[in-house]
């Protein structure tokens, strides 16, 4: 078990790196991946579907909440997301465990969190994508149907998004939602709301009509790729439709 207890009160990054890098000449990061993420992310040992394994916890961590430490200028979630950059620097192995395994899982379980939890997982996680440069594909997980359940799915990728656009552009969030794999947003919507109506009203509501003018180009753009698509398969089959015959006489 990686023990943290002897840091700095309030914490510093460079102590908490020091740690974890001292740890790691010594404990098999790649095989305690996922319980060094839990640590680190939510402070302590999860079960399968998300509850603390026991009620020990981390002196620091992403979702901690420690006025003390914040007034004495420590931020959990831009100092958690500095200590990872320089700890995965060291050893890049772990890169792949936590965009491929963790998040996709973390994101599962964000029902069992608050909401002011789930702002702070959405700061942080908004942080790793732009500053770590991590796969975005963790954010199919919010179509989940006990995700979307309760707008949770909605309210995170609303805060994910408003994290990510105070730092860079709406087209490098589109970016990122395409490479996430995540087809249609309006997917993290409950059933009953999911059109393009209710996902305009929300966004407006929000203060983000960026993505409302991002999905409109987008759902554009998909209707001109499909228009072309049919009259290419028009022109090129056999047996042409009157229509294209005249057009092309």
């Amino acid at each position: 078990m990686l023990h943290l207890a002897l840091l700095p009160t309030p914490p510093t990054t460079d102590a908490l790196v020091a740690k974890l890098v001292q740890a790691g000449s010594t404990l098999e990061f790649l095989k305690y991946s996922e319980q060094l993420f839990e640590l680190l992310f939510v402070g302590g040992l999860l079960q399968p579907g998300g509850s603390y394994l026991d009620d020990k916890r981390s002196p620091v961590y992403i979702l901690k909440d420690d006025p003390e430490a914040a007034a004495a200028g420590w931020d959990s979630v831009k100092g958690i997301v500095e200590v990872f950059k320089r700890v995965i620097q060291r050893y890049k192995y772990l890169q792949k465990p936590l965009e491929e395994s963790f998040l996709p899982d973390l994101l599962g379980y964000l029902p069992k969190w608050d909401p002011e939890a789930r702002q702070k997982l959405a700061e942080a996680i908004a942080l790793f994508v732009i500053e770590l440069q991590i796969s975005s594909k963790f954010l199919q997980s919010l179509t989940k149907d006990h995700v979307v359940k309760d707008n949770v799915g909605l309210q995170f990728l609303t805060q994910f998004a408003r994290a990510y656009l105070r730092r860079q552009s709406i087209d490098q969030l589109g970016s990122t939602i395409r490479r996430a794999g995540l087809k249609d947003i309006a997917a993290v919507f409950p059933l009953q709301v999911r059109d393009q109506k209710h996902l305009e009203e929300h966004f407006k509501k929000e203060g983000l009509p960026q993505i409302n003018d991002w999905y409109a180009k987008l759902a554009l753009g998909e209707v001109k790729e499909q228009t072309i698509s049919a009259i290419a398969s028009y022109i090129n089959d056999e047996e042409p439709n009157a229509q294209v015959r005249f057009v092309s006489a």
